[in-house]
């Protein structure tokens, strides 16, 4: 990150080329649009963690307060909260639409009802008669009719976080969140972060040329790489750039 800022864009992307193998840096290209496939395996394996932590759990009701489901519940939010996929768009290639796409598939387009148990979802809208923010990160639950959305919200007057599930009919906007954009990120850390790039994806979000200045894409891109505390994946679309 540091050298992004002293020496700019060509530099930093010339230092990645030669980052060493014991680097907690780890640099992919693709040259034929195709997200690299150990990227893929690395959200799957996330995702199949999650999955399999919430079948786990024990509930009948909204309110998760059973002490057995504690350290259930905490572990899959580390999960949620410590493994981040960023994108700096929304839709084209290597976007956050793209992602969500490649692992729900057809249940993408369909209604939130319709997307499969352990699918990670983001609230779009401030609902604080339910303890929920814009940009609050919950998780699909359950199956059939007894399925819902479960979220960790905090209270400041108690001082403490309460784990629900909500009736997904009571939430207004959530969409899925395999992948972020990076200025949703903002504000946000996580131990493992992979950041997908590519400058002509960028330019070309929902479809619309713009042109993108040198300052810009670097503080975008320095916005993304500084949202991991341990470890980085940079993967760059080389076939577009």
């Amino acid at each position: 990150a540091d050298i992004l800022q002293s020496k700019g864009l060509d530099y930093f992307w010339t230092k990645l080329n030669n980052i060493k193998e014991d680097s907690n840096i780890i640099f992919n290209r693709s040259f034929n649009n195709k997200i690299p496939i150990d990227i893929l395996l690395k959200i799957k394996h996330n995702h199949n963690s999650i999955k399999i932590l919430l079948k786990k759990l024990l509930f009948d009701n909204e309110l998760l307060d059973d002490i057995e489901n504690k350290l259930v519940l905490e572990n899959i939010f580390n999960k949620l909260d410590d493994f981040m996929v960023l994108s700096p768009i929304n839709y084209g290639l290597w976007s956050v639409n793209h992602i969500n796409k490649i692992f729900l598939g057809e249940a993408l387009e369909k209604e939130i009802n319709q997307w499969p148990e352990g699918t990670p979802v983001i609230c779009k809208h401030n609902q604080p008669n339910l303890g929920l923010s814009n940009g609050d990160i919950g998780v699909i639950i359950g199956s059939n009719k007894k399925k819902g959305a479960l979220f960790r919200i905090f209270s400041d007057e108690e001082n403490s976080q309460k784990f629900i599930i909500y009736n997904l009919s009571k939430i207004k906007k959530v969409e899925p969140a395999f992948a972020l954009t990076i200025h949703k990120s903002q504000g946000s850390e996580a131990k493992e972060v992979i950041l997908l790039w590519s400058k002509l994806s960028v330019n070309n979000d929902k479809g619309n040329p713009n042109s993108l200045s040198n300052s810009f894409e670097k503080r975008i891109l320095y916005t993304g790489i500084t949202r991991a505390k341990e470890k980085l994946h940079i993967c760059q679309n080389s076939s577009l750039t």
